[in-house]
C-alpha cells in the first residue's frame, strides 16, 4: 500500500526510475575506466540516497500528513535534481575528464538536504 495516494505513488516511481538512470549515467561516465571495482562501489554510493528515501517511504504511512508530503516532495526533488546534475555532467564533461566529483558529492548532499528538511518539518509539527 502506498500512502498519500498519487503523490506517494509518483514519488516512489520517480525515485525508482531516477535511481536506475543515475547509475546508468554514472556507469556511462566511467565507461573508459579500467577500475571496475571502483565503478561498482561508486554505483552503490550513487544509489544510497534513493535506497534510503525508499526505506523512509515505506515507513511514512505512520507519519503525520505534512511530514509524509514533505518526504514525497523531497523524493521528487532529489530524484529529478540528481538526474539533472548527472545528465549535465555526462553531456558536458569538464576538461574532457569524467565528472567523478559530482558522482561522489551529490549523494551526501542529497541526504543532508533530506535530513535538514525533514527535521525542520518534524520540529514544526511537534510544536503545533
Amino acid at each position: 500500500m502506498i500512502p498519500n495516494g498519487f503523490l506517494g505513488y509518483a514519488a516512489a516511481l520517480v525515485t525508482f526510475v531516477a535511481a536506475l538512470g543515475s547509475v546508468a549515467l554514472q556507469l556511462y561516465a566511467g565507461r573508459h575506466s579500467p577500475q571496475h571495482l571502483v565503478l561498482v562501489l561508486i554505483a552503490g554510493w550513487v544509489l544510497s540516497p534513493f535506497v534510503i528515501l525508499a526505506l523512509l517511504h515505506r515507513q511514512a504511512r505512520r507519519w503525520p500528513a505534512a511530514t509524509r508530503t514533505t518526504l514525497f516532495c523531497l523524493m521528487l526533488a532529489v530524484s529529478l535534481g540528481s538526474l539533472a546534475i548527472y545528465g549535465a555532467a555526462v553531456a558536458r564533461p569538464l576538461a574532457s575528464r569524467p565528472p567523478a566529483f559530482l558522482f561522489v558529492a551529490v549523494p551526501p548532499a542529497s541526504l543532508l538536504l533530506a535530513v535538514a528538511v525533514l527535521a525542520a518539518v518534524w520540529l514544526i509539527e511537534r510544536k503545533s
